[in-house]
């Protein structure tokens, strides 16, 4: 799945079937992984936990990044672009 706003793309993947060069990314104080994120790429992406939600950031300019949606699936989801 692909969005595109204000020239950003965003790529959304289906859970990786055995992706070797995914990283997993967590958020600090998340003791038991809920917001734990795979990207095709770390660099500028960052993940936080205040408790009852994760927020996901891409901060990487002019940069490509693959999410891959969790396996669990996702709740509640917004965008801000």
């Amino acid at each position: 799945m692909i969005f595109v706003a204000g020239g950003v793309v965003l790529t959304i993947a289906e859970p990786p079937t055995g992706r070797a060069n995914a990283a997993s990314i967590t958020a600090a104080g998340d003791t038991d992984g809920r917001c734990t994120q795979t990207v095709d790429n770390a660099t500028g992406v960052s993940v936080t936990w205040n408790g009852t939600r994760c927020t996901l950031t891409f901060s990487a300019v002019r940069a490509m990044r693959t999410w891959t949606v969790p396996a669990g699936g996702l709740v509640d989801v917004s965008f801000t672009i």
